[in-house]
């Protein structure tokens, strides 16, 4: 595949909307191989019946609150409160699963499970490692968009 060159994508979907005709897509970009667990694409498509609009619109969303999400998480570290780091991380992996972003989702996990537990020592190496993962999402994904040709 050529660099630039939108790439298309057959979307199948799967459990109780199998019945639902594929839709195609095209990304603005080729994923690099460095994406693989960052987004999902297919999921993502699938979780939203293979309309574009409503997969960019959950991306963008969750793009939005993260950057926030982050920052407070960052704080409720630093006032060393587990409860709160807990809930954060509990809507972040929510806001994760639904936007098909598996590496951030586990992190989040993570993140929320040593806070329940109260292993706040740990939580400086999971919040490095979630911003990693987010670097990685934000730096690797794609747009999408109708492939050429559909009705999407």
């Amino acid at each position: 595949m050529t660099a630039g060159k939108p790439q298309r994508r057959v979307v199948k979907l799967r459990g109780p909307h199998r019945t639902l005709l594929p839709q195609v897509f095209s990304m603005d970009r080729p994923l690099p191989d460095q994406a693989a667990g960052a987004l999902d694409v297919e999921e993502l498509m699938a979780r939203c019946l293979g309309k574009l609009d409503l997969a960019e619109r959950v991306l963008a969303k969750f793009e939005s609150r993260l950057d926030e999400d982050l920052a407070e998480l960052e704080q409720a570290l630093r006032a060393e409160d587990s409860e709160l780091i807990a809930s954060i991380a509990h809507r972040l992996r929510g806001a994760s699963a639904n936007a098909a972003a598996h590496g951030i989702r586990e992190r989040a996990t993570t993140i929320e499970q040593l806070a329940r537990q109260r292993r706040l020592p740990e939580m400086p190496a999971q919040m490095q490692g979630l911003r990693r993962e987010w670097a990685r999402f934000t730096e690797t994904r794609p747009r999408l968009v109708p492939a050429p040709g559909s009705t999407a």
